[in-house]
């Protein structure tokens, strides 16, 4: 027993100086590359090296704009970051204390939407503005625009919630579809007129003519069914329909062939929204939980972290 107390005392004795450095105020990991030290304030007789270093990413959604700028949704930083093609990201615009939870591009307005619960912003590199604030009964978590007029679906992660179509202002046009259960994304094929959403619940993908007003099942029980395990999609240039699943039940990349959803490559680092970018001629996906972007190449056999 004595043994045992003096084994603890001893392992206090020499851990102390280490719990005794650790203030909020005084010791802090350095984000900028000129700094070699990443503590201040340590102990006599302690010293540190960085090993290596990065910028840490909590990406949750990613746009395209018309000059090519690849824009990413940092909740964390809480800004809109910019992806080069190296892989290294730059701040495009801080977003201090405004949450957002998803961002798209505007082709005919050429520019960037941000939506945020139940408010539309504008976005540029120097401001973030409010064009439409919807009253507390509305809510929307992921968008599409529609490239033809610029107009917003949208969809929310709750159980129970809606399918909702603004105009390229945010103003409310209509209700497209009343209990979806846990929207993860939605996705336009506007030259065939057609919407597509995700359900995260029942692991369900649909599509709606949204000339006829009729829905087609495309596929169910994907991902963990009541688990709420997100469910991502999106389309290319051609109006090919792909989808995303992390974990689960067909798990992987799928593009849909007209009639059945046809595996392209295994999932890396989890789920998060994916969108087509013209700059990297891929789809790529913005796990939050794995700090990364991804790249998914359709003609490829493997993704690629790009962060």
């Amino acid at each position: 027993m004595k043994q045992g107390v003096v084994f603890l005392a001893l392992i206090f004795l020499i851990l102390t100086p280490v719990f005794l450095t650790i203030d909020s105020q005084d010791v802090f990991i350095k984000s900028d590359s000129q700094y070699q030290d990443a503590f201040h304030s340590l102990q006599p007789g302690w010293s540190s090296e960085t090993i290596y270093q990065t910028r840490p990413l909590t990406p949750i959604s990613i746009c395209e704009t018309s000059a090519n700028e690849v824009l990413i949704l940092d909740t964390g930083l809480s800004e809109i970051l910019e992806l080069h093609l190296n892989g290294s990201v730059s701040t495009y615009l801080s977003l201090g204390n405004i949450h957002l939870n998803a961002i798209c591009f505007q082709p005919n307005a050429d520019r960037v939407i941000g939506i945020g619960y139940r408010t539309f912003y504008t976005l540029n590199r120097t401001t973030i503005e409010v064009i439409k604030e919807h009253p507390l009964n509305v809510s929307f978590f992921t968008f599409v625009v529609d490239p033809t007029d610029d107009s917003m679906y949208t969809g929310d992660w709750a159980n129970d919630s809606s399918i909702l179509h603004f105009d390229a202002n945010g103003e409310y046009i209509s209700t497209i579809r009343n209990g979806i259960l846990g929207c993860g994304q939605v996705a336009v094929d506007s030259s065939s007129d057609l919407l597509y959403y995700s359900e995260a619940f029942p692991g369900r993908i649909t599509q709606l003519d949204l000339a006829t007003n009729t829905t087609t099942v495309l596929t169910s029980g994907i991902a963990i069914p009541g688990s709420g395990e997100s469910v991502s999609i999106a389309t290319d240039p051609s109006g090919d329909l792909f989808y995303l699943v992390a974990e689960g039940i067909e798990s992987g990349f799928y593009k849909y062939n007209g009639t059945a959803f046809e595996f392209v490559m295994a999932p890396s680092l989890g789920i998060g929204p994916i969108s087509w970018s013209q700059k990297f001629n891929s789809f790529l996906a913005t796990p939050g939980y794995g700090g990364c972007v991804v790249q998914y190449d359709p003609d490829a056999s493997e993704p690629v972290v790009l962060t």
